[in-house]
């Protein structure tokens, strides 16, 4: 609950530097806080980060699922904020793909914590690691 509130306080204080347009979250834990695509790819990283750390000790699966679902919550709410390369509508579609790709691949990870499988939970944060350094080398310029 204090690392929910600690994020949702981060966020509030880095909004003024903002990327694309700010988008109220949609889910069911949801923060009521306006997001912008900086702080929801921040957030995304964070997360990760906090799942790769844990993802070799089997006692924190749970922990480790929740991250993940969590993750599915955040990566649903990037896709409607547009980096501000992606102006067309060809690399706005690409960018939503990316985006329903790695949502994908998030929840796979969230079950595959769900079933004690921590050797595919590494294989898809790998994948995962790899999307994240595929989409910005794409649309982080």
């Amino acid at each position: 609950m204090k690392s929910l509130i600690l994020a949702l306080t981060f966020i509030a204080s880095a909004s003024f530097a903002q990327v694309g347009q700010p988008v109220t979250p949609v889910g069911p834990q949801a923060p009521a806080v306006e997001q912008t695509l900086k702080s929801v790819m921040k957030e995304m990283s964070t997360k990760l980060k906090a799942i790769a750390a844990q993802a070799g000790d089997v006692a924190l699966n749970a922990s480790s699922e929740a991250l993940a679902r969590e993750l599915v919550t955040l990566v649903e709410n990037g896709k409607a904020l547009f980096p501000k390369t992606a102006q067309d509508q060809a690399s706005q579609n690409e960018y939503v793909k990316m985006m329903n790709d790695t949502s994908l691949q998030a929840q796979a990870l969230a079950e595959a914590f769900h079933a004690n499988n921590n050797v595919l939970a590494n294989e898809i944060l790998a994948q995962l690691s790899q999307a994240k350094k595929d989409g910005h080398a794409k649309f982080k310029k």
